[in-house]
């Protein structure tokens, strides 16, 4: 079973080394609010023009990028 609580430790320590802003967003976004939905995904909301980057820095820290456009990842 996937531990949420070290999943978004891990994604904010990729993000947080490389100084990348980024917001939670999405259904986690609205549990804290007391908003409860299915989901099953982590969404969250970065500086695009550091797209890649932030890939390498997800990917770094084991997570793999299943989509992409040019609007979201």
């Amino acid at each position: 079973m996937i531990n949420l609580r070290e999943t978004l430790g891990l994604a904010d320590e990729a993000l947080t080394s490389r100084k990348v802003s980024y917001a939670l967003i999405g259904g986690f976004a609205l549990a804290s609010h007391g908003v409860h939905r299915a989901t099953q995904d982590i969404d969250f909301l970065a500086d695009g023009s550091r797209r890649a980057e932030i890939i390498e820095a997800l990917t770094e820290k084991g997570f793999r990028l299943k989509h992409a456009t040019d609007e979201a990842l």
